[in-house]
């Protein structure tokens, strides 16, 4: 690493090519399979030249081709992981990296390549999070996730090779809104069954008032989901925007005004914060608390895209042991600010 600068300097065509190639493999990875005309179109760059980089990759074993386009192979994705570290000091995001945790005093950032259409930036930001929850997976570990399209996106793009033994995945808080796909319980269903896991949860709203919720603690799944709640080793979970969730919550005129008067800019475990992270409203919430939130050993935040900047530095000021995995776009706001 200490000789990247003389590399650059020597040769810099060759740092410029290693970081393009990269790029197109690394957007292969998130889209296949594709074709080398969307590649050229999105780049802006030759279809030529984009075939010629397509078949030094073929032949180096990292993509295939199949009728639809080219697809990742499993030697590309391990050259992804082995080069991120080196590409992101090249892109002097282990730069930004280094001062956001410095800035934000919390254990680790990790960027990824940020993409102008969201959809495409979540696949990256998911793939990211992904490879680095799955190394810090142990076996008989109980694992938390919560919802929304972010999570649902990781979730999705979770490519698990190892198996582990006796692991157990609970979703962190209820139902929310609309969109079964994204509530926290289904996306928590659907990660215990990427990793051959035993699944306690309920599909309760996220909101309950404490004497039906204590009748329901009766209840085995309720009895069994909070038992869990207590014993969690690993949490990923998305960062939301205090108007967003509010919305989403469906607060009334008077809470939500009261929230714009108290500047919040976040939700978390049923609370609302300012930008310092400090509460401003609390609500009654099935799953998670704030104080179990702090007890866990192991916390990934995965955020970015959606104007979520404050959102994130609140949440980054409850507790400094934890790990953000952001987007490039998002971690250069998140500096601007701070």
């Amino acid at each position: 690493m200490e000789y990247i600068d003389d590399i650059k300097s020597f040769i810099p065509e060759f740092v410029d090519k290693l970081v393009f190639r990269y790029k197109i493999l690394d957007y292969i990875s998130i889209n296949y399979p594709i074709g080398r005309r969307n590649i050229s179109n999105y780049f802006n760059i030759s279809e030529r030249y984009i075939r010629n980089e397509m078949d030094t990759l073929l032949e180096l074993g990292f993509i295939e081709t199949i009728k639809s386009g080219a697809i990742i192979t499993d030697l590309g994705i391990n050259m992804l992981d082995n080069l991120r570290e080196l590409i992101n000091k090249l892109n002097q995001n282990e730069q930004i990296e280094k001062e956001l945790e410095k800035k934000l005093k919390i254990k680790k950032v990790i960027i990824c390549q940020s993409y102008d259409d969201v959809v495409l930036g979540k696949k990256s930001l998911a793939k990211t999070a992904s490879e680095f929850f799955l190394k810090k997976i142990f076996d008989n570990a109980v694992i938390a996730i919560s919802g929304g399209t972010t999570l649902r996106t990781f979730v999705d793009n979770l490519d698990v090779k190892k198996s582990f033994k006796n692991l157990s995945v609970i979703p962190a808080r209820g139902s929310i809104g609309n969109g079964l796909e994204y509530q926290s319980n289904v996306v928590a269903n659907d990660l215990s069954k990427k990793l051959n896991a035993s699944f306690f949860g309920s599909f309760l709203p996220d909101y309950i008032d404490e004497i039906t919720f204590d009748k329901l603690k009766s209840l085995k799944e309720v009895s069994t989901l909070l038992s869990y709640l207590d014993r969690i080793d690993i949490f990923v979970f998305g960062i939301g925007r205090a108007d967003i969730m509010a919305n989403r919550r469906s607060l009334s005129i008077e809470e939500i005004n009261m929230l714009n008067e108290k500047q919040a800019v976040s939700e978390a475990f049923g609370n609302y914060f300012d930008i310092n992270g400090n509460i401003v409203y609390s609500s009654n919430t099935i799953g998670l608390d704030i104080k179990k939130y702090l007890k866990i050993n192991e916390v990934i935040a995965v955020a970015g895209f959606d104007d979520k900047e404050k959102a994130i530095i609140s949440i980054c000021r409850i507790r400094k042991d934890m790990t953000l995995i952001t987007d490039e776009i998002t971690a250069k706001k998140i500096l601007s600010i701070l």
